[in-house]
């Protein structure tokens, strides 16, 4: 490709040629998928250009400047380096993990998996936001009062800002804390690290202690939230709803295209950030956005003729950092917003996609944000000191009024013998000659989430490492390594010094090996909990032991002996067995927090749990009769992969 072809190509790309397009009859014209060639070779100008930009800014001396100009180059060159690489096969799979609840401020992560999971729970957004910010909870374990931290009910799927202002003192005082949406992470007093609020120096029980935080959450709310689910095979299905449709134009290996069609009559354009794409991997995990398409076609050459322009502008003393930020956000929300009635979109995910999920966002007609003031108490959940003495007297009382939903009961028991093959993620990683893992291949079996997992740790779910004598009929019976041609690779070297299993899966040395395994075969004993024991009593009929008082449930081990006992030291748990509680609608009610832990000196200890709502039962669950399932390994190696 010569010089003119590849400048062409780039400019294609800053186009936003990987956006679909419509042909004037309206009929969809196929994204462009590049050729290595073109990658190579748009690659290599995308390097040039950001060479020639970062030369120009680095003449710059004024420090403001400089780094906002540096900020707004890599964002233009991120951009346009991830359009090249769309369809390509990411390196390694990453997935979105379920937190409970993103943190506070601009330090964390703004959304979880199944971003609007919790949406269904309520009747509308409106009732989300209010369950949302009447539920918070800022605690302490510190009887100097030297932290504090802020625990969120779930994580707000809407854009919003959350920002805790002031923190309130025993003594009438009221001291700043950090503006964390200004990036600022510190104040002459108080620090911020993810998730607590620190004072700098060092406190006793007689200086004044923080007993109330206050602050605001800014929302803009969505006039309706629409979902559309599509199966990776059915490409070309059209879904509708309130006049909105979405088509599944196209499915790649990690990837999908999708047009929008938007009524006549939606009271505003839909933005980018209007359109949300999740998708699930064939092990029905969410999959980590890479990155998606933008709705207008020039969105990257717009971009990029304003970056050159200011630049040059900042050469000549014309601009200053506060001009940059405001055009690039203003040229940003321009460029981000739909035109016309048919729109296009494609998203990029770091894993195989097999269920593509597209939410829409239609927007009310007027700009509505919306600030509401929190106020919360600080409570001190911390011990209460060594003695075998427990004052349950001085518990605190956290009104939670919820009702906010325990996910966990939703889920699968446990894994059948066929679950296992579609469900159990299998990762590969290599770790060539460090000293501390004895091979160089591993293989990880990521069990997905079930109801067992609370009774079988991660170290315990394979069974191979159990019992040395089995492990070993394992190591020489159960496993077999193929060539090229699927022949049996025959081990010249000891077993042990090959491959071994692991607490996480299977680990393999491949240059100790006649030749690098094309395949792996193996036989994996799962140890399995599929007849969970769930016992439940009303709130008025508890077991000895057991008292609730309002969303607070306390159980005294003193008093209380559950019909079957956790090994608590093997599974990293500080519980004994499991307890759920459930509202008058039989649903489960979330916790604050799994547990709150006050251990007496020389005895049983006291276990407390606050929930998002009023329990009316409580169930308790053991984890009942276990069954061993073999689960058949059989995988191409990582060098077959790539």
């Amino acid at each position: 490709m010569n010089k003119k072809g590849i400048l062409l190509l780039i400019g294609a790309l800053s186009a936003g040629v990987i956006t679909l397009s419509c042909n004037s009859n309206g009929s969809y014209s196929a994204r462009e998928v590049l050729s290595v060639e073109q990658k190579e070779a748009a690659l290599a100008e995308l390097q040039q250009k950001r060479k020639e930009r970062k030369e120009k800014i680095q003449t710059i001396e004024d420090k403001a400047l400089f780094e906002a100009l540096e900020g707004e180059e890599f964002i233009a060159h991120r951009n346009i380096y991830r359009t090249i690489k769309f369809d390509e096969k990411p390196a390694q799979y990453f997935y979105v993990e379920p937190f409970k609840a993103s943190y506070i401020g601009p330090l964390g992560r703004p959304y979880t998996a199944d971003r609007f999971k919790r949406l269904k729970d309520y009747e509308s957004p409106q009732k989300l936001l209010d369950i949302y910010r009447n539920n918070f909870v800022a605690s302490t374990a510190s009887r100097e009062g030297q932290w504090f931290h802020v625990r969120e009910p779930f994580a707000f799927p809407f854009r919003s800002q959350l920002q805790f202002t002031q923190v309130v003192m025993d003594n009438g005082d009221v001291k700043a804390l950090p503006d964390l949406l200004d990036w600022v992470a510190q104040t002459d007093e108080i620090r911020y690290d993810p998730e607590r609020f620190y004072f700098k120096e060092p406190r006793t029980e007689d200086d004044p202690q923080p007993v109330k935080l206050l602050g605001d959450v800014e929302t803009e709310l969505p006039k309706d939230v629409l979902q559309f689910e599509f199966k990776a095979s059915e490409v070309g299905k059209t879904l509708e709803q309130r006049g909105y449709s979405v088509t599944l134009v196209k499915v790649g290996d990690f990837n999908y295209d999708i047009k929008i069609e938007v009524p006549d009559d939606q009271a505003m354009p839909l933005r980018d950030e209007d359109i949300i794409g999740e998708a699930l991997s064939p092990t029905e995990r969410e999959l980590q956005l890479r990155m998606d398409t933008t709705l207008q076609s020039d969105y990257h050459e717009r971009m990029g003729e304003w970056l050159d322009e200011i630049i040059e502008r900042a050469l000549r003393g014309e601009v200053d950092a506060e001009t940059v930020r405001t055009e690039g956000n203003n040229l940003h929300d321009k460029l981000s917003v739909g035109e016309g009635r048919v729109l296009h979109k494609a998203f990029s995910f770091m894993g195989p996609v097999a269920t593509a999920r597209v939410t829409l966002l239609p927007r009310k007609k007027t700009r509505d944000k919306v600030t509401h003031k929190i106020e919360i108490p600080i409570h001190f959940l911390g011990q209460q000191g060594n003695s075998d003495e427990i004052d349950l007297s001085t518990l605190p009382d956290i009104d939670l009024e919820g009702p906010v939903y325990d996910e966990r009961p939703k889920r699968r028991v446990d894994l059948t013998e066929e679950q296992m093959k579609q469900l159990i993620d299998i990762r590969y990683e290599k770790s060539r000659h460090l000293p501390e893992y004895q091979h160089t291949e591993r293989i990880y079996l990521k069990y997905p989430p079930v109801q067992s997992q609370l009774f079988i740790s991660s170290s315990d779910r394979y069974h191979f490492n159990l019992e040395p004598e089995f492990k070993r009929v394992i190591l020489t019976e159960m496993v077999k390594f193929f060539d090229d041609a699927d022949e049996t690779i025959e081990l010249t070297r000891d077993k042990d010094d090959v491959f071994s299993f692991t607490t996480y899966g299977f680990a393999y040395t491949p240059e100790y090996m006649p030749e690098p395994p094309a395949r792996i075969e193996a036989r994996i004993p799962v140890l399995t909990a599929p007849d969970i024991v769930k016992k439940s009593y009303s709130a008025d009929n508890l077991p000895d032991g057991m008292r609730l008082d309002g969303n607070r449930l306390v159980v005294d081990y003193s008093v209380f002996t559950p019909e079957e006992t956790l090994d608590g030291t093997r599974l990293n748990t500080k519980l004994r067995n499991r307890i759920f509680a459930k509202n008058a609608e039989q649903k489960y009610l979330q916790p604050f927090e799994n547990v709150i832990l006050l251990e007496r000196e020389d005895g049983e200890p006291v276990h407390v749990f606050y929930y998002y709502g009023q329990p009316e039962s409580i169930e308790l669950w053991y984890r009942g009769a276990t069954k061993v399932v073999d689960f058949n390994l059989d995988v191409e190696s990582r060098e077959q992969k790539g």
